[in-house]
């Protein structure tokens, strides 16, 4: 990101709320995962952290899109009818 995108990072003009651990979590979005930091390893030019999921925020208000293949696309309800 460039030193211009600084309010993106602030979540300026973002509707959030913090979540249980106090991370920003995006209103709106189907799924929130908070997760503490378990390690964090060299990885050279960049650093890898493992995180541990300490919660889960989600909303079954609409069905996720997905990224497949190439193309976006979505998961189909689920039916009791056979095949």
């Amino acid at each position: 990101m460039g030193a211009d995108q600084c309010s993106l990072v602030l979540l300026d003009g973002v509707p959030h709320r913090l979540g249980k651990f106090g991370s920003p979590l995006i209103e709106g979005a189907l799924t929130a995962f908070e997760c503490r930091t378990r390690a964090n390893y060299d990885g050279g030019d960049h650093d890898i952290f493992v995180g541990e999921v300490g919660a889960i925020a989600d909303s079954a208000a609409d069905r996720p899109l997905l990224y497949y293949c190439g193309d976006y696309c979505t998961v189909a309800p689920e039916t009791d009818e056979p095949g």
